[in-house]
């Protein structure tokens, strides 16, 4: 039996909505729901969003949570676009997140990025990460990932034969 290997997951905020600005804000808002979700599995408080916008470009939404058990305060900035996310994006993002740090010294700084980083903004957010250990970002893969380990999606039956046409 052959199988498919995906390499490049991608999250789909699908939402319903009687117009395209409806279905804009339905969507936003579901993204908003599914990243703070991801965020309370790790033990992080229900957030508090400070930005959401919806651009052609897809979903920006930006969110300060704290930790449950520790009480340090994180700040995270998500974008769900069609195309990889730009280094310009991870350099303004860090830059917030050291002004935040002026106040709060241990704030944790995830910048979530969907699907993935173009090659300069990977290289860009590996460097920061290997200096900075309260710094972390999360790609599609990643996500997935995060999510299969908690148990919130499963992988699919390896056993269910040709389920399209192969066409």
């Amino acid at each position: 039996m052959n199988t498919i290997q995906v390499s490049d997951p991608r999250v789909l905020v699908l939402a319903e909505g009687d117009s395209p600005g409806a279905l804009s804000y339905a969507a936003g808002h579901l993204f908003e729901d599914f990243i703070g979700r991801l965020l309370e599995r790790y033990g992080y408080s229900e957030p508090r969003t400070d930005n959401l916008r919806v651009t052609a470009r897809g979903i920006e939404l930006d969110l300060q949570v704290r930790h449950k058990l520790t009480g340090h305060p994180a700040i995270a900035e998500c974008k769900a676009y069609s195309n990889a996310v730009a280094a310009d994006q991870v350099a303004a993002f860090y830059g917030k997140l050291s002004v935040v740090r002026f106040n709060e010294p241990d704030t944790q700084g995830f910048f979530v990025a969907l699907p993935r980083f173009t090659g300069e903004a990977t290289e860009q957010s590996r460097l920061i990460m290997s200096r900075d250990p309260r710094f972390k970002t999360l790609i599609a893969q990643d996500v997935v990932d995060a999510l299969t380990e908690l148990g919130v999606v499963v992988p699919p039956p390896r056993d269910l034969g040709v389920t399209s046409d192969p066409a």
